[in-house]
Parts: C-alpha cells; structure tokens; sequence
C-alpha cells in the first residue's frame, strides 16, 4: 500500500507539473503603452493575446493607447489583463473627445494554452466616479460559446462574470463602455480589467489530494478478518 500511495503521489505531482509547464506558443506579452503586440503570451504561457480591435482611434485600445498603461495583473480571482490611465494624464473621461460623453469598444481575442479552457471570463471597471447628472454604463459579451452571454453593469455595478456551461480554448469578448456628462455633471473610470480564473488544474489537484487521503485513511483502518 505505501508504493501504491506513493505512485499515486508521483504520478499526480508529474501531471500536474506538466500543465504547469507549457512551452510558450508566442512571445511574452510587454506591458506598457502602446507595447501590447499580439500574438503574445501571459501567465507563464498559460493564456495567449492573439488579437483586439480596433487597435486604436477610440477610447477603448488594447495596445495601451489614449495614455494608458497595459498589464497583466494576477488577483485572487485570476490572471488578467488590464489597461488604466498612466501617471501624469487624465482618467477616461466623459470630456475627453470635448462633449458630453464618450464611448468605445474593444473586442479581445483570447486562447487558453495546454490543454485547458476558459469557464469563467470577469469585467471590472476600475474606479468609476461619477458627479451631479454623470453616468457610466458598460457591457461585456460574447457571441460564444455555450451559451453566449451578456452583463452589464454602471457606476455602482463595476463588475460582472461570464460563465460557460463547457470549458472552451478560444474566446472573443467584447467591451462597450459610455461616460456621460449628463449635461451637467462629470463621470471617469481609471481603466477596465478582464479576468481569467485559474484553470481547473486546482481543482484537478484536490482531487489527486483527496484520492491520497483516502488511501492512506483506507491503509490506516484495521483489517476485519
């Protein structure tokens, strides 16, 4: 029983070593302005950047245009990528383009790398403000997979989850995001963030955990004659 409990544990341990380790299909991502250039590759080669647009002319780039600064942020929810306004310039503003609103979109094309998917994709707008008759309002879609989905949210709603009924590799979620005046108040946002939970490899290793517990617990029983 202790080989066996130890294979189990080798075993497990490797697998889980060699999802860890993937060879990266593309070059790192740089965060930074205006460096984001897909292809490229993030979270260790987990997740690729294959492709966005419109890659500038709007206030939503995902290159790191209009000021901002392009990274690739890890939280507790998951990897991500994230684009906020650099030091030194203005936030997202609803003044920007000189009226009172301003409005863009992006659509970001995204591969889960080695032999895992995306079952969860997360928004979240970064600091909304909004003053007197502001407003900010937002989206965040996809067309795909099963099913395709929609949230939306504003001001006070500044995040919203994605959930697919099956893991899928590739996947191509779009952003529209509107600041408004009002006529007579303000509204800005620092940047917008999309985040990626870790694949089920976490999972994946409870399970390996649990089935040693239960192998060791069923060694430790006594044996009934």
């Amino acid at each position: 029983m202790p080989r066996l409990v130890f294979a189990a544990g080798f075993a497990l341990c490797s697998l889980f070593a060699l999802l860890s380790s993937r060879a990266a299909a593309y070059p790192a991502c740089l965060p930074g302005h205006n460096t984001v250039v897909p292809p490229c590759d993030w979270d260790s080669g987990k997740i690729s950047l294959t492709g966005y647009s419109p890659a500038s002319g709007t206030e939503i780039t995902g290159g790191g245009g209009h000021h901002t600064i392009v990274s690739f942020p890890y939280s507790s929810f998951g990897a991500g990528i994230q684009a906020a306004y650099d030091v030194g310039y203005a936030p997202y503003s609803a003044t920007d383009s000189g009226g009172t609103t301003t409005s863009g979109t992006l659509t970001v094309n995204l591969t889960a790398n080695g032999g895992t998917g995306f079952k969860k994709l997360r928004f979240a707008l970064i600091h909304p403000q909004v003053t007197g008759a502001g407003s900010i309002s937002w989206s965040f879609t996809t067309s795909a997979p099963d099913p395709p989905g929609s949230v939306s949210g504003n001001q006070t709603t500044s995040s919203g989850d994605l959930v697919y009924g099956s893991a899928v590799g590739t996947i191509s979620p779009t952003i529209a995001l509107t600041a408004s005046t009002g006529g007579s108040g303000s509204a800005t946002f620092d940047g917008y963030a999309i985040y990626v939970p870790e694949p089920d490899r976490i999972a994946m290793l409870g399970s390996g955990v649990g089935l040693l517990w239960l192998l060791a617990r069923r060694r430790s029983l006594p044996r009934v004659e």
